[in-house]
């Protein structure tokens, strides 16, 4: 059997790639699983276009490969970055045996790819009983092993006080076939005199196997937490003590055990003295140039103008300075973003940019020059300072037309207030009558439904007496009755459908001058 190390070797290592390396390249890892465990199959390609397929499960030949979903990440294999999308599959056999995995194609860019003939080996379910705690995984030469290892990492041991740096977790291994690799949450993280903001979407890929003090290791890179780290003050500095929790998320009843992380030591060097004046603390290569710069103001009143800074660096101690000093030119805003991304030598960094937006009064002159802008930074790619100005430039002024003026010549303004004041006034009175009619319908109607109740089932000479006996007048009860006795197995509301315009009124007025009720 091959030595431990060489074996592991094969579950990190690149094992296939495409024909069509340039842009999409297959995963496929390890070559050699155990029935009911699943290998990984990743599709990777390199750039921003789009990128899918159409497998959601595949089953052939005993072998299923399932879609597991995308992603994207930005990786940094020996300091050099590369952007890339990842489609994921799963990969579980049936039986044990010598396999050729089934052809996937994907899409990419509306190319077709397909994977090529992989081969790999699935062996029988692993037994445990019988064997000491390792024994499933390494051989009678591989009996002695080291116990695993935290460290932190970063990608520079020496720095300028402000210049951010990278850091990050890897744990050395060689007795775990599946490594369940978490830090503690019940631990601090030390970064002592160190401002540490997490990086999103970022990913540090080192060697697979590494010769860690005279031994072989595996090494797998805690992801989760990346780093950018900037220094607050020279010195040397011991970075990332904490604790992490380790074990073989493979193994049944495997014990996790803490182990504290070998830290770090990186060296500050503070930056060279004199500094120049005005000096605010930024370091990287940055540009300077107008924002939005406007080709005319109104005279009497603010020119508001933006200046914006660019370029690698992490963007602090960035501030332009406004030559010669004007207390009239004020800051308004400003605007700062930053990204970790690769750089025009073709490692990686951050690139900063903050856009600035001043305000300068304007007078009475047909023309006004911005001020003179000048920022000051330490450049690490001379090491040296360096001062970038931006050159005046002059805005023409126009006067400032009066309200009067914008009045009189916009001509068409009275016609079209005028008609929309009457379409206003006509809506409101339209609404309006609409409103009443609907008042005047619903209390007529509700005279009609106590009428109604009022007399109940009584008429001819009964309704008669009933009336007069309450001194209704007599012309009044004869039209009322006469009304009932030509409708009399109807209703209110089949008689007052009934009844002409005329009718209609006659009979409101009457039950208007009626008490009705008392």
């Amino acid at each position: 059997m091959k030595s431990f190390g060489k074996l592991l070797l094969f579950l990190f290592l690149v094992c296939i790639n495409s024909i069509y390396a340039a842009e999409v390249e297959f995963y496929f890892y390890p070559n050699e699983f155990a029935v009911g465990e699943q290998a990984k199959l990743e599709v990777k390609a390199f750039g921003d276009k789009p990128f899918k397929t159409n497998i959601s499960n595949l089953q052939k030949n005993g072998i299923q490969i399932r879609f597991l979903g995308s992603g994207t990440e930005t990786q940094i294999i020996n300091f050099r970055v590369s952007k890339s999308q990842i489609l994921n599959f799963s990969v579980v056999a049936e039986k044990e045996g010598n396999f050729n995995l089934p052809e996937i194609s994907v899409s990419y860019d509306n190319k077709i790819y397909t994977s090529p003939p992989i081969d790999f080996k699935v062996v029988g379910k692993l037994n445990t009983r019988g064997r000491d705690f390792f024994s499933p995984f390494i051989s009678d030469a591989d009996t002695e092993t080291i116990s695993p290892e935290v460290a932190f990492h970063t990608n520079k041991s020496q720095a300028y006080v402000g210049e951010p740096i990278v850091g990050y977790y890897v744990l050395y291994y060689n007795q775990y076939r599946h490594p369940y690799f978490e830090r503690d949450p019940n631990q601090p993280i030390s970064f002592p005199f160190f401002l540490s903001d997490t990086l999103k979407q970022v990913t540090v890929q080192i060697e697979p196997l590494v010769n860690r003090n005279g031994h072989e290791r595996n090494t797998l890179v805690y992801e989760k937490e990346i780093y950018a780290l900037t220094s607050l003050k020279p010195g040397n500095f011991t970075l990332g003590s904490t604790k992490f929790i380790v074990g073989d998320s493979l193994k049944f009843l495997s014990n996790e055990e803490g182990y504290e992380v070998t830290p770090q030591t990186v060296v500050i060097l503070d930056l060279p003295k004199p500094a120049p004046k005005n000096y605010k603390g930024a370091i990287g290569n940055y540009t300077i140039q107008y924002v939005n710069l406007p080709s005319e103001a109104y005279q009497k009143d603010r020119l508001y103008f933006e200046i914006g800074v660019s370029g690698e660096g992490g963007g602090e101690g960035i501030f332009p300075e406004i030559e010669p000093t004007n207390p009239s030119i004020r800051l308004v805003s400003e605007r700062r973003s930053r990204s970790f991304q690769k750089l025009s030598k073709g490692n990686f960094g951050f690139f900063a940019k903050t856009i600035f937006l001043f305000s300068m009064p304007t007078g009475e002159e047909n023309e006004i020059t911005t001020p003179k802008v000048s920022l000051p930074f330490f450049s690490l790619e001379s090491k040296k300072y360096i001062k970038i100005e931006l050159l005046p430039r002059t805005i023409k002024l126009i006067p400032k037309p009066l309200r009067k003026e914008i009045h009189q010549n916009q001509t068409s303004v009275p016609f079209t207030t005028i008609a929309f004041y009457f379409f206003v006034m006509f809506s409101i009175f339209f609404i309006g009558f609409g409103l009443r009619r609907f008042y005047l319908y619903k209390k007529r109607q509700s005279k009609f439904v106590d009428w109604n109740l009022w007399i109940g089932k009584k008429r001819g000479i009964f309704l008669r007496d009933y009336l007069l006996k309450r001194g209704y007048e007599k012309t009044q009860v004869d039209y009322l009755v006469q009304l009932k006795d030509n409708y009399p197995n109807s209703d209110y509301k089949d008689m007052i459908q009934s009844l002409s315009k005329t009718e209609l009124k006659i009979f409101t007025n009457t039950l208007d001058r009626l008490k009705i009720g008392d």
